[in-house]
Formats: structure tokens, sequence, C-alpha cells
């Protein structure tokens, strides 16, 4: 199985539970529609801006993306933002309400404070698409936005 299908079946199965008891068939099917969305669509939106820095020659370059929450959602900001494997990258928060995300794939929280700018970095290791979901108590999961990390 390929890095990107092993990627796309732990999506699948965190989203979907009926996707783990599903037979092999029908779970390839699923894989192979959720690979070929991005593709099939032929739109992508709007990429946000990424900044890079390096502090010298020879330093690997931060893309920095500075994503703004309004009600729990990305304004401002397109809903994947693409790097490429190997790249580090800052995700730079705002927030007008209290959240809790969950970066799914690399297991990362980041808890924001309404109006408190806030910081999350990783480097861009395990390719595929991962949601950044809303885990605030009391409220509904789903994704705020998407890293797309590319082979």
């Amino acid at each position: 199985m390929h890095p990107e299908q092993v990627s796309a079946a732990r999506a699948a199965s965190e989203f979907f539970p009926a996707f783990r008891s599903a037979s092999a068939a029908s779970r390839w099917a699923v894989i192979a529609m959720l690979m070929a969305a991005p593709v099939a669509c032929g739109a992508q939106a709007p990429a946000a801006t990424p900044r890079s820095a390096a502090s010298g020659a020879g330093e690997a370059v931060t893309r920095i993306f500075d994503v703004k929450l309004s009600n729990g959602k990305a304004v401002d900001t397109a809903d994947t933002l693409r790097v490429k494997r190997g790249e580090a990258v800052q995700l730079r928060w705002s927030s007008d309400t209290p959240m809790n995300l969950h970066l799914h794939g690399y297991d990362l929280a980041i808890s924001l404070q309404a109006g408190v700018p806030a910081s999350t970095s990783f480097v861009a290791s395990l390719p595929g698409r991962f949601p950044v979901s809303n885990h605030t108590a009391g409220a509904r999961e789903r994704a705020v936005l998407y890293i797309e990390v590319l082979p």
C-alpha cells in the first residue's frame, strides 16, 4: 500500500466508523475515491499566501501560514494548505472564540483562546491529506481546514 493510500485509509476509518467493518473491496473503493477526488474536481481553492523564513544559508525553509478563524471557520484562508514532504511548517492562528483543534495524522493538539495569537510548528514528514478538526467540548467535530502534504 502506498503512503497516500495509508493516509486515505486512516482518514476514512477515523471519520467513518463503518469503514472499519466494510469488506476489503469496499474499503479499496473508498480509498480510490478519496485519492481521486481532488484531481477529479479540477478546481483548487485559492491558496493561502505562505511566507518562507530561513535565518541563514543552507538552512531549511519554514512555510508560514496565517490562519484566521471566525465562529469556528477559516476565513481569508484556503480550506486546504499545501506543503511538500520534508518542509517545516508553521501555522500562526488567531480566533475570535476559544477552540481546541487537532491535526490528525500528526497527532498535534492546538488550544486557542479568543483574541490570543498561537503558533503550531511541525515538519511535514507524512504525505497525505490531514484534517485539522475542532475538538472543543460540546462542539460538533468537524474539519476547519486541511493540510495536504505532497510527496
